[in-house]
């Protein structure tokens, strides 16, 4: 457990508002983005907490009762903020639902929840929302704007907030308990719907205190930027961090902004996913991909790739190589960084696993990446790396009120203070295996020194029809490393042979196709996937190699369902939406493999 200095004393997250708006009244909470005049305004703790106690009076008046659920459906916002904190103040359980499900998928949700009442963005988004779902709530609450409805159950922020008066700062001043239900969650549904999850005041307490335990640096001089959705369980519990902490953070409410935003904020840390990584990476790279530039970052590149790796080894350069280090560090590395803004110190990457060349990319930069491990089904993290103990290809080791352990099979299994007692509403102990351990449904594996290494999904490991057990995750990332493949699929449960679905960006594989075909290599678009295929994959045993790639350059999206709204794969959803095209690449490949004269080990392409 984390040592007194670091322990949070609340016990419910509206006592935690409550501490820090009394020790640190006057400090900056939230810097909001003034649209009129593209300036950040800030807002004190004290003033925040004073909109949280006039719209707790306002829930009062609305007739919430504790244990009510209340949606909220709208994206990341400091009213999403105001929102929650008096809806857990009043006791209620707050529901964050993302704005970005899909409308079928959307409907389904509400439906399902049952709720009180709802928070939305704007008017809108009730057009999303069928009158039926609407007509069953006590009241709908706009965020922003007017909420004109029958019967006057619509409501505004504004009118909500309006009413005057001092508010005496109080901890005492809420109907919460540590045991009563706070928030909903709902997994990311890679494989299905999401699933509706509940959790307590007392479990985000022990959550946020396991963070800040492997955070120590993180105070009241820590810039941080909120910008994933606030219906994200990650991006929610860095927020609670940072009230616990006094930390000031900048609200963004459209991730689009900010790459744009970023110089302004100068964050001292960053969360994200490793999605968002990697288009960083992408547009740093496309910037500099020309002449002298281009020849001078591989040159520094280079040089920080083996500074990192030295670093990382606990040996030292040459004296040559550390005098070349800063020279490249001065001219090249420091405006790689510098694309972050000049306070940043490192990155924390959840989600999904980061691909170990992105990583390798970033040590060259010397921006750290800190990849953290959890599952929605139990709201702490189950392992982080730190500061101070971090290990490249691993997502940390186990945070201390989780005790892991590794099933027979390689299956991760968790218990602790913060997993979950089942999908809500029903619960029970079912779900857990004996002895109230959850099985994650990840494979990993320990190292000599504690830390865990995620090798892939259960359910995405399948056997091939020659017995071998295929994990596709480590083809998947060789097949990223391709410059102008932005995703990559591979497939073959039951079949004697791998393919692969390769998304490609169009402008960037002609520009490498016209490359190719100037020095004289390749000159044909199959031809250059092949080589590229071939090289990419030729550590892996021959067996993991795809012998059939269907090529397409239609992105993946959460509204054609291909994506979750974290940016997930649902794997399953993309498998069926292509069948029919994966279907023809296996006979293509088993009708070149049956003619003795055409070579086995080629690839075929087929384009979608």
């Amino acid at each position: 457990m984390p040592d007194a200095g670091t322990t949070i004393s609340a016990c419910t997250v509206p006592e935690l508002l409550a501490r820090r708006a009394e020790t640190t009244p006057h400090a900056i909470a939230y810097f909001v983005k003034d649209q009129v005049e593209d300036s950040w305004r800030s807002i004190t703790w004290l003033h925040h907490y004073a909109l949280v106690r006039r719209m707790s009076c306002a829930l009062t008046k609305a007739r919430v009762r504790p244990g009510d659920r209340i949606g909220i459906v709208a994206p990341t916002s400091v009213r999403w903020e105001i929102a929650q904190m008096a809806l857990l103040t009043h006791g209620a359980v707050v529901v964050g639902i993302d704005p970005n499900y899909p409308d079928d998928q959307l409907s389904e949700v509400l439906t399902e929840i049952s709720l009180t009442a709802l928070f939305v963005h704007d008017a809108a988004t009730l057009t999303r929302i069928g009158d039926e779902l609407l007509g069953a709530l006590d009241w709908i609450c706009c965020l922003y704007g007017s909420c004109e409805r029958d019967n006057g159950r619509g409501l505004s922020f504004e009118e909500m907030v309006k009413q005057q008066g001092s508010y005496q700062i109080s901890p005492s001043k809420t109907c919460a308990r540590p045991e009563d239900a706070a928030i909903i969650v709902f997994s990311s549904g890679t494989t299905g719907r999401p699933k509706p999850i509940q959790y307590s005041h007392a479990q985000i307490i022990v959550a946020t205190n396991m963070i800040l335990e492997a955070f120590r640096d993180v105070d009241e001089s820590t810039r941080l930027l909120c910008w994933l959705p606030l219906a994200n369980l990650f991006q929610r519990m860095i927020n609670i961090c940072a009230v616990a902490r006094g930390a000031p953070s900048f609200i963004l409410s459209d991730p689009r902004e900010v790459m744009h935003q970023i110089k302004d904020v100068n964050p001292h840390l960053m969360i994200g996913v490793p999605r968002f990584f990697e288009r960083v990476h992408d547009a740093i790279q496309n910037r500099m991909s020309e002449g002298t530039t281009a020849l001078m970052t591989r040159w520094a590149l280079a040089l920080g790739r083996r500074a990192a790796r030295a670093k990382r080894a606990g040996f030292s350069l040459s004296k040559v190589d550390r005098c070349l280090h800063w020279i490249a560090d001065r001219l090249i590395l420091n405006r790689l960084r510098g694309v972050f803004g000049a306070n940043l110190r490192y990155l924390i990457s959840g989600s999904a696993p980061m691909p170990v060349w992105l990583l390798e990319f970033f040590d060259a930069i010397d921006l750290p990446v800190y990849e953290a491990y959890g599952v929605s089904e139990n709201i702490v993290p189950i392992a982080i790396n730190r500061p101070g103990a971090r290990r490249q290809g691993t997502v940390g080791r186990p945070l201390s009120v989780n005790e892991v352990q590794l099933a027979p099979d390689g299956e991760i299994r968790v218990r602790g203070p913060g997993v979950f007692s089942g999908y809500w509403p029903t619960g029970g102990p079912n779900v857990l295996e004996a002895g109230g351990f959850w099985p994650t449904g990840d494979l990993g594996e320990f190292d000599s020194d504690g830390f865990l290494r995620i090798i892939g999904r259960k359910s995405e490991t399948f056997k091939s029809s020659t017995g071998r057990w295929v994990s596709p995750v480590e083809i998947e990332e060789k097949l990223r490393r391709i410059p102008y493949v932005g995703y990559a699929l591979v497939f073959g449960a039951g079949r004697k042979i791998l393919v692969a679905l390769v998304g490609v960006d169009s402008d960037r594989f002609a520009t490498a196709i016209e490359r190719n075909a100037r020095i004289g290599t390749r000159s044909v678009s199959h031809e250059t996937l092949c080589v590229d295929v071939a090289a990419a994959t030729q550590c892996l045993a021959k067996y993991l190699r795809p012998t059939g790639i269907l090529v397409t350059s239609k992105p993946l999206s959460i509204v054609g369902g291909e994506l979750t709204t974290n940016l997930k794969l649902r794997r399953n959803a993309i498998e069926a939406r292509y069948s029919a095209q994966l279907e023809q690449l296996y006979e293509m490949v088993e009708r070149r493999n049956s003619h003795a004269d055409e070579r086995s080990d080629s690839i075929v392409i087929l384009t979608a």
